[in-house]
């Protein structure tokens, strides 16, 4: 069965000043450009994590990439997902794919970044997840999920910049340059 991809843009963008997935890229926004970009791959489906009409909301809001986890997991017992953040628009299609080859069921990440991640929401996935999101948890990160589940670090791309995200304006004004050119 094809993975379901699972585009995060439920964040607050505090040191953007503005909604990320609101900025303009061509003719629509950064949220319309990542997902035509995950419709592209061989996916069963794509469905985009934020408190809006026609998308999936975090079940307990605050919690971040855990919170869109929590949520994916209530959903989507027992799928492998492709979980891209919305702020790394350089991403490329190889990349993604290799996180989506195999077949195990065990986490795959690229090395010292815990996102794009490929992740099967098994029973204990879930757990972990659940336990996590849990109020009276102090580690919600998504590094510690991965180690707690035993994720594999896949070697980093010759081409680290596509792992570029944003997080501020001159991020954002860098990155525009670039996907004007795609």
């Amino acid at each position: 069965m094809k993975a379901v991809g699972a585009l995060l843009a439920g964040g607050r963008s505090r040191r953007m000043g503005r909604d990320k997935a609101l900025l303009p890229v061509a003719d629509g926004t950064l949220l319309d450009y990542m997902v035509a970009r995950l419709r592209a791959l061989p996916l069963a489906e794509v469905v985009v994590c934020r408190d809006a009409p026609g998308c999936l909301a975090d079940p307990v809001p605050g919690l971040g990439p855990l919170g869109a986890l929590h949520g994916l997991s209530l959903h989507y017992a027992g799928r492998t997902l492709l979980v891209v953040p919305v702020d790394m628009p350089l991403l490329g299609a190889t990349a993604l794919e290799r996180l989506l080859a195999g077949t195990e069921a065990e986490p795959r990440h690229y090395a010292e970044h815990p996102l794009p991640l490929r992740l099967t929401l098994t029973p204990a996935t879930i757990s972990a997840i659940a336990a996590r999101a849990a109020p009276d948890t102090r580690d919600r990160s998504l590094a510690g999920l991965l180690r707690e589940l035993g994720a594999t670090d896949l070697p980093l791309p010759v081409d680290i910049g596509e792992f570029a995200n944003l997080n501020h304006p001159d991020d954002w004004a860098r990155l525009r340059v670039l996907l004007a050119r795609r």
